[in-house]
């Protein structure tokens, strides 16, 4: 893995005076589409055969919005679309940061049976950039075929991750800034919450082994575990003269 990211370092990451991520993406979509199936194949399907384990490739649908966790489950509810989505296109799909690469168009299927383009990008601007959350939802909820019963006992999940590092600003900064620097800024630290939500859930939900500290208020957010088959969720919405609401538990 060093050797062919080292290799993708020096094909990819190119840049020039032009390409700055403004009017154009920073850099060359088609060196990373070319390196991809150069490793993993132009025929290779998610649902393929050489992929040898369960599979699942984070990526956000930009035209609709929505984040699309793509997997091979065969007993999925869109199994017979997604596996035939090429490997490939969806690992393009989810590099596909942007400002940095352009978003990569996929064919799927609509609601009405016809095909549409669909614009991915890079999964890491929906709520999954730390997509373990989504991994346990989706070994657990119905939906997505691979039903595992939950339980210490039955799930063991390791969450590897490539580091992380928060750019702080001064007040005075922020001030500073243009209306477009501040919009820039309150969107990384959008991703920041995410990542952090997601990390405070897990560590809430399950026996954490490597507990990190979520805050200076709940600290690691370890020694409650919450035993959901033992909860019931009482949801109470009131209506005020504004339209605003509120939900408790």
């Amino acid at each position: 893995m060093k050797a062919l990211y080292s290799q993708f370092g020096k094909t990819v990451f190119r840049t020039s005076l032009i390409k700055r991520g403004i009017l154009a993406a920073k850099y060359n979509s088609e060196a990373v589409q070319n390196a991809l199936d150069a490793r993993l194949g132009v025929d290779t399907t998610l649902d393929s055969p050489k992929i040898r384990t369960g599979l699942i490739i984070m990526a956000k649908r930009l035209d609709t919005g929505s984040p699309w966790p793509l997997h091979n489950h065969p007993g999925a509810r869109y199994a017979a679309q997604d596996g035939r989505l090429l490997l490939t296109h969806v690992v393009r799909a989810s590099t596909a940061a942007p400002t940095y690469f352009r978003p990569e168009k996929i064919a799927i299927s609509s609601r009405d049976g016809s095909v549409v383009d669909g614009a991915f990008i890079d999964g890491g601007v929906s709520p999954f950039n730390d997509p373990t959350l989504q991994l346990l939802m989706l070994v657990a909820l119905r939906g997505h075929g691979f039903r595992w019963p939950t339980g210490a006992d039955k799930i063991f999940m390791v969450s590897v991750g490539s580091g992380s590092y928060r750019h702080t600003f001064s007040t005075a900064e922020i001030m500073k800034m243009v209306a477009a620097s501040q919009g820039v800024r309150a969107l990384h630290s959008l991703m920041d919450d995410c990542a952090r939500m997601n990390l405070a859930m897990m560590q809430w939900l399950t026996t954490c082994l490597t507990p990190w500290v979520i805050d200076r208020a709940v600290g690691a957010c370890s020694l409650t575990v919450l035993v959901v088959r033992n909860w019931q969720l009482l949801r109470v919405t009131m209506s005020f003269s504004m339209g605003n609401g509120f939900t408790m538990c």
